[in-house]
């Protein structure tokens, strides 16, 4: 059996459904969370899914005062370069007061063990994306809200970051490239100080 058929045999989250609603987070990662499951029960189903998303925050919202976009503006510039993005037609809701879903997280999708195709999706491999030669960005999860050891993270220590992060370094030298360290790759804090690294670096570079 194939890969494809061992995970549509496995699919447990199939019920014909069309209908998600998903709490999101100031971090794009529990978005686009969301939107793979979206993208692919549409998929499977061969029928367009609606993905309602909750923001419990307005539409103009920047979430650290040198974000250079809001955080719905960064949630669209990523829906956007998904793969066949008209499969999923997304309601955003604003200044939500949905305690119930708050708690909940999300409803409309039953997640169960080992249904790993539901986190997965495409960004469209048509979109041409120019790459800066010479230059290397790293990021490391060392404060990270769920920790890599949590069952569903890679599991990487923080001496494993290190090794790598001083591999590179000696790599670096001999090929004239350019490093810039962001977050905890830099000095160990908080996930907006990380995030606020990464602005800064993506404006010099």
């Amino acid at each position: 059996m194939d890969l494809w058929n061992h995970w549509v045999a496995n699919w447990k989250d199939n019920y014909g459904l069309d209908t998600i609603r998903w709490k999101t987070t100031p971090g794009i990662g529990d978005s686009m969370y969301g939107l793979n499951i979206a993208f692919m029960r549409a998929f499977v189903n061969q029928k367009p899914t609606k993905f309602q998303i909750h923001f419990f925050h307005d539409k103009d919202l920047n979430y650290h005062y040198e974000d250079p976009e809001s955080v719905y503006d960064r949630f669209e510039y990523v829906r956007k370069r998904y793969m066949w993005p008209d499969m999923v037609h997304v309601e955003p809701i604003f200044n939500s007061t949905d305690t119930a879903l708050y708690k909940k997280f999300y409803e409309g999708i039953t997640r169960k063990p080992k249904s790993e195709l539901y986190r997965y999706w495409s960004f469209d491999p048509t979109i041409q994306v120019k790459t800066i030669p010479n230059k290397i960005v790293i990021w490391r999860p060392t404060f990270n809200a769920k920790q890599q050891l949590s069952g569903y993270k890679l599991p990487m220590l923080d001496h494993e970051w290190q090794r790598i992060i001083d591999r590179l370094k000696d790599f670096i030298k001999e090929e004239n490239i350019e490093l810039h360290l962001i977050g905890d790759a830099l000095v160990p804090r908080a996930l907006s100080n990380a995030l606020h690294d990464g602005y800064r670096t993506g404006i010099r570079l």
